[in-house]
């Protein structure tokens, strides 16, 4: 008789904690989709805005390359032999009056 009501006693209350898990589970489980739900929302926005910038970071990508390629050019110019002379002109002409400069380096 002491070992059934000892453990129908347990049982019950072991029932109880279970469904109080249960509940508790099921609330976090609620809070997970919506938390998922809102990154989805979010995921979808950034994508959005991503896809609306698209053009002009390619256009950033082209001027870069442009740049480069520019950059290449006065190098290569700037190697020649010929040139020399003037690269060393527009180096004294920039020593003397550097505003003056400004607009033409």
């Amino acid at each position: 008789m002491y070992i059934e009501v000892t453990f129908g006693k347990g049982t019950s209350e072991d029932y109880r904690l279970l469904e109080n898990m249960n509940k508790l589970t099921s609330l976090k489980y609620m809070e997970m989709k919506d938390i998922s739900i809102n990154i989805s929302r979010n995921l979808q926005d950034l994508n959005n805005k991503y896809a609306s910038l698209q053009p002009y970071l390619d256009q950033i990508n082209q001027i870069e390359e442009q740049v480069s390629s520019l950059e290449q050019g006065a190098y290569n110019w700037m190697r020649t032999p010929r040139n020399w002379a003037c690269e060393h002109e527009l180096i004294q002409m920039s020593n003397k009056c550097p505003e003056a400069m400004k607009g033409q380096r």
